[in-house]
């Protein structure tokens, strides 16, 4: 695939704000026109949503987005817990703080599965989520690198050093998408990995090796039990990360869920924002 025209322009941090959760705090950021229809955005696993910068800053141009830091990644605070529950309590209490409502959930890979378990607490909260857009969604079923699969081990840990489980999230994710980017753009993501890496060091690797031991990144029941009348999943074709093939199949059938298949690398939204502002824009329709 080819990536699109990217700009290597990013969210300007001084507009980002913390808000607190469960003893800490998250990161938030809300942007876009005030009486603009509301997008909520979750990114992936070891990455934060400023990653996501070019397809944000295109996003806000037609619509009102909220974002937030996960725990433990980005700029929001570490927890003992980084469970499937406290992601989605973490997604519920940004949107409830800024009193949103009436809302498109959007995730990518963690996020998609983390948006679409959101929905049903979303429903009981009462605060009135329209529709699902999932971005190759994680929950199904995975396909682990040798460094995520050694990782899991405790014996492994203590013989690898520290300053490499730190790097980890950065070179898979130069493993899995840096190197296809053009030098500029990847120039300006590593940077953003490092000044993380530079604060949250020992933040990040605490959740790095909590979430690859304890997370249960197969979690189908999530997809069964999608209250919701409508979720769009997007898969990227021969994804480096999650198994497509076997989550269009698990899905197959279901109509529920509308599935597409896009030439794109794992991070779809990183790589093409102008066809996922696309992807938004037609969902989005569906449901007016």
């Amino acid at each position: 695939m080819d990536f699109e025209q990217l700009s290597t322009q990013i969210l300007d941090p001084t507009t980002f704000k913390q808000i607190p959760f469960r003893d800490s705090h998250l990161n938030t950021y809300l942007a876009g026109p005030v009486n603009g229809r509301v997008i909520v955005f979750v990114h992936g696993f070891n990455l934060s949503f400023s990653l996501y910068s070019a397809f944000i800053l295109r996003l806000q141009e037609q619509f009102r987005v909220l974002c937030v830091d996960l725990p433990g990644h980005g700029n929001s605070g570490e927890q003992n817990d980084y469970s499937l529950e406290v992601m989605v309590d973490a997604v519920c209490a940004t949107v409830s703080y800024y009193k949103i409502t009436s809302f498109m959930l959007c995730g990518h890979s963690l996020g998609a599965l983390i948006a679409i378990a959101a929905y049903n607490q979303m429903l009981q909260l009462k605060l009135n989520p329209l529709c699902v857009l999932a971005f190759s969604p994680a929950g199904i079923q995975l396909r682990y690198s040798l460094g995520m699969r050694l990782l899991k081990f405790s014996f492994i840990q203590r013989i690898i050093p520290k300053y490499i489980i730190s790097k980890g999230a950065q070179l898979e994710f130069w493993m899995r998408t840096g190197r296809f980017m053009p030098k500029q753009l990847w120039a300006s993501i590593k940077e953003d990995f490092n000044l993380m890496n530079a604060l949250h060091k020992q933040r990040n690797e605490y959740r790095m090796i909590w979430m690859l031991q304890n997370f249960k990144w197969e979690q189908k029941e999530v997809f069964q039990e999608f209250q919701g009348r409508l979720c769009k999943v997007i898969w990227a074709y021969k994804d480096q990360y999650v198994n497509e093939e076997a989550g269009k199949q698990f899905l197959e059938g279901n109509d529920v869920f509308v599935q597409d298949t896009v030439s794109a690398i794992h991070e779809i939204p990183i790589a093409c924002p102008q066809l996922c502002v696309q992807e938004v824009v037609k969902l989005m329709e569906m449901n007016e």
